[in-house]
Parts: structure tokens; sequence; C-alpha cells
């Protein structure tokens, strides 16, 4: 049970670390926030309705063509006169704004992926664009509403986002400073191997198999064994992107191991390993989960 806790547990340590190393200058002033409400004009906020259509797995261009063709019909649907509402709640593929007529409510500048909020701002309440497409799939968009909020309505939350961004900006420079001093490297065919592994997970692999290195860094190295275990616990559709990700994909994924990796030897050198009865804590939840 140790071990199907340690995941957790070794978050447990990052987490620690991160807090004992990390100290950004949190404190900012109002007259510093009112300059930014100014510049960002964090106060606007937009409500919108979709409709949303996805691409079936590893679409075509052909298949990608003939969902766009349906969204563009709805939309010729909607300009003859036929409810934005009740086609969304017939077609749109977002259960959630679906079952409201595709009404997405009150949203904040970067709430939105970029095509998205792009999208929206460029219409007047009432009109409405699209095909529009994002990572979800592709969108018909109306703008219903923007409304304003003054500083004193907003500063409060402005303030925690200014700090969380703060504190995610040093986190970050403390993180790739690790890694910078690694040097972490992939080994040869070691994206072949994981897109193998990512399409049977739950393959067995023979001791030697497991112990090959995908990454090998200053003082260690990323096993298959440890990426395995990693696929396995994830659903089939992270598993199937795994498989058919470029290698530049997978070279992000398998360098955001490697860093859980140098940040627990990291926790561990600092004395910040989780206490004995912390891990019996951990591992009694586990089995009792069980």
């Amino acid at each position: 049970f140790e071990e199907l806790v340690r995941f957790e547990a070794n978050q447990v340590a990052i987490s620690e670390l991160l807090d004992s190393v990390i100290q950004p200058n949190t404190v900012i002033s109002d007259l510093e926030l009112e300059e930014i409400y100014s510049a960002e004009d964090p106060e606007l906020e937009i409500r919108a309705s979709h409709i949303l259509m996805r691409y079936p797995p590893q679409a075509t261009p052909t298949q990608q063509d003939s969902v766009r063709a349906v969204l563009s019909t709805i939309r010729s649907r909607i300009e003859a006169g036929e409810s934005f509402a009740t086609l969304a709640t017939r077609y749109s593929q977002d259960p959630g704004s679906g079952a409201v007529g595709g009404d997405l409510g009150f949203f904040g500048r970067g709430e939105m992926v970029q095509p998205f909020e792009e999208a929206v701002l460029a219409l007047s309440p009432g009109e409405m664009t699209g095909p529009v497409e994002t990572q979800f799939g592709v969108h018909l968009i109306r703008l219903e509403q923007l409304r304003t909020q003054n500083f004193e309505e907003v500063v409060a939350g402005l303030r925690n986002r200014i700090q969380t961004e703060r504190f995610l900006r040093a986190e970050s420079t403390f993180v790739a400073s690790i890694q910078q001093g690694a040097e972490p490297q992939p080994t040869e065919d070691a994206y072949v191997v994981v897109r193998e592994i990512a399409d049977n997970p739950a393959t067995r692999l023979s001791g030697r198999a497991g112990r090959r290195a995908v990454f090998k860094y200053s003082g260690g190295e990323l096993t298959v064994t440890e990426v395995q275990l990693v696929l396995q616990a994830q659903s089939p559709d992270f598993q199937e992107q795994v498989v058919t990700g470029t290698d530049e994909q997978l070279n992000q994924f398998l360098l955001g191991l490697v860093q859980r990796k140098l940040l627990v030897a990291e926790a561990k050198a600092s004395g910040l390993e989780p206490e004995r009865e912390v891990l019996d804590s951990m591992a009694i939840g586990a089995r009792n989960q069980l």
C-alpha cells in the first residue's frame, strides 16, 4: 500500500519544497492594482452562448469538413428564424451549456481559449459567428451581453489573480533552474517505446525492458516502468493522445515526469520527505478506499 500512495506522498514533498523555497513578493498596493485594472480592462465580463460540435477521434479531413458543414447548416436555420437555444439543446455536444440552451453565463478575459475569446469579442451583442475552431471542436457562438464592473467590485479577485501569477512565475523559474542543471535528454527510440507502452499499458515487461531508460539526466534516469505506471493511471483518451502525439508533445510529457523526479529528489535532500505517520495514514486511506 505504501507504493500505491507513493505518488501522493511525493506530491506532498514537492508542495512543501515549493512552499519553502519560493517566496515571491506578493504585496500589491491598491495604486498598483488600479494601474493594472486600467491597462488590462479586467472589469469586462462577457456572456455568450455556443453550440459545440466535436470531431470524431483521429478525424480525417473529410470528417472534419462534414462536422463543419453540419454546424453551418444549423447556423443557417438560426438565421432563418429558428431558436438558437432550442437548437443548442438538441445538437450541442457540450452537455453543460447544451442543457441550458447553450448559455455559458458570464466569464472574463482569459477564461476561454484564445480563438473562442477573439471570436466573441469581435461581435456586438446579438451577433453570431462560426464555425470557430478550438481544441474542443468547432463552435457556433453568439454574444449575448457585455457588462463592466468598477474597481471596487473586482479589486479582491484582481489581487488574488496577480498574487497567483507571481507565485506561478517564481515556481516556473525555480523548476526551470533545476531542470537546466540536470540537462535531461531523451534516449534513442524513447518516443517509439513510449508510444508502444501507451498503446498497451498492461503489457508485462521483463526486468531488463522495464529498467530501460527513456530519459537520462545528471544523477538519474526515467525508466520504462516508471512511464508505464503513470500511463496505467491515465484515461484511455490520454493514452490515445500519447500514441498519436508528436515527438515534441511526447518530449514535454516525459520532461514533466523528469521534473517531478528532480523535485522529489530535491525535497528529500532538503529533509522534506513525509514522516512515517503521514505515509501510514495515506496507506490506511488507500486500504479503506480499496
